[in-house]
């Protein structure tokens, strides 16, 4: 049983290494070198060594090392400057590769001979082409900036931070990547114009205007709520109020009676000759006495409503041209219900009794009814500003 084990064991473990192999083989011939060198290294990582992945490991390397030499070797040959970034990377492959394998070097076939696993010292190489590339990056950025054309900052704002990844603190980058910023940036101006003739409050239109930013806002989208004159701003946006309407304040009246039958006590059943009567086991049969009650109700209902209707406009301003404009509306309504009553509330309904427990209230004041409307107005205004953002984003 135990020699059975043994060779299952045994054929398990070839099969394991069979697949690795075979996997490692396919990448090296499908031209998917450092995949290759990562599977074998993982393998060759252990104690025993394997000369199937010794070889695996020979060729990919020496291949990947040829065929980065030789597309470096072309890309000088071109000479472009441009290349320098692509030339800078493919140096350091070669030296990350290296590196790979540097702790399991070096590698004996069984019969003693060493495999091929050539180092090279490529730090001058590194160091040159990264000095070119960086300053590629650095003269085509400034190339774009020179354009003060939005699209063109934005593609220098890419160039630049590619160069501080490769080459931090590289002349005057981080100044150069805040002109970028400054520059692709669409910034929009958010106010508010009132055109209803009723004199709004600044702390209404501070209000409507106190968006959440962050919703509104992205790499290249910058809402501002108050005028900065260090901004050259490319959008307005306006909050336009164009009617404010306040009805009068209404009190309806509706003055009714309601009458119920109650219990109050109880009185005997009495047979056809005027004696009590008497139920099955000889007692007096007694029932409700129902009288009736009537209660005089005066039900009052107090009413003030506001209504707001504007839209919010979108400029260029460069162009001075209307790009877009979506209405929006909000209403504020008081409403009290209360009731008067003289007579016995038994005869109320448990509705009717809820309304009589309150009281008449102050109308509100007609800026409060306009304050509480602008609290609405305010969620139409940011559902307008969250969908119409591609307007501003142009």
């Amino acid at each position: 049983m135990r020699s059975i084990t043994a060779i299952l064991m045994l054929l398990i473990s070839f099969s394991i290494l069979s697949t690795s192999c075979n996997n490692a083989k396919k990448s090296l011939y499908s031209g998917d070198y450092d995949s290759s060198i990562n599977k074998a290294v993982k393998k060759l990582r252990k104690k025993q060594v394997n000369e199937k992945y010794v070889l695996i490991l020979e060729q990919a390397y020496n291949k990947a090392n040829a065929r980065d030499l030789e597309y470096i070797r072309r890309l000088k040959t071109e000479g472009s400057p441009h290349n320098w970034e692509k030339i800078y990377k493919l140096y350091a492959d070669l030296v990350k590769r290296q590196e790979k394998i540097r702790p399991i070097t070096p590698l004996y076939y069984p019969n003693n001979k060493k495999a091929h696993l050539p180092f090279g010292n490529y730090s001058q190489e590194l160091a040159t082409a990264k000095h070119k590339a960086a300053e590629y990056l650095y003269a085509n950025a400034n190339q774009l900036l020179s354009t003060n054309r939005k699209e063109q900052a934005r593609l220098a704002y890419d160039k630049l931070n590619r160069l501080n990844r490769l080459y931090p603190n590289f002349r005057d980058t981080d100044r150069q990547l805040n002109k970028a910023k400054i520059l692709g940036t669409n910034y929009v101006l958010l106010k508010i114009a009132n055109h209803s003739g009723f004199p709004l409050p600044v702390s209404f239109a501070n209000n409507l205007t106190s968006v959440n930013r962050n919703r509104l806002n992205d790499d290249w989208l910058d809402f501002h709520t108050n005028e900065n004159p260090h901004y050259a701003y490319d959008y307005d946006v306006v909050i336009n109020i164009q009617q404010v309407n306040i009805t009068p304040e209404s009190v309806k009246e509706n003055n009714f009676s309601k009458v119920k039958e109650v219990e109050k006590g109880w009185e005997y059943v009495l047979d056809d000759k005027g004696n009590v009567r008497k139920d099955s086991l000889g007692n007096d049969i007694k029932i409700p006495k129902l009288v009736s009650v009537v209660c005089n109700i005066q039900e009052v209902i107090q009413r003030k409503e506001t209504n707001i209707i504007g839209s919010v406009d979108y400029f260029n301003r460069n162009t001075r041209q209307l790009l877009g404009t979506y209405p929006i509306a909000a209403n504020a309504e008081f409403r009290n219900h209360y009731a008067i009553t003289d007579g016995n509330e038994k005869a109320l309904t448990d509705e009717l009794r809820d309304v009589a427990k309150n009281r008449p209230l102050p109308f509100p004041q007609n800026i409060d009814m306009v304050m509480d409307a602008g609290n609405s107005l305010k969620k139409a205004v940011n559902d307008v500003l969250c969908k119409r953002k591609d307007l501003v984003m142009r």
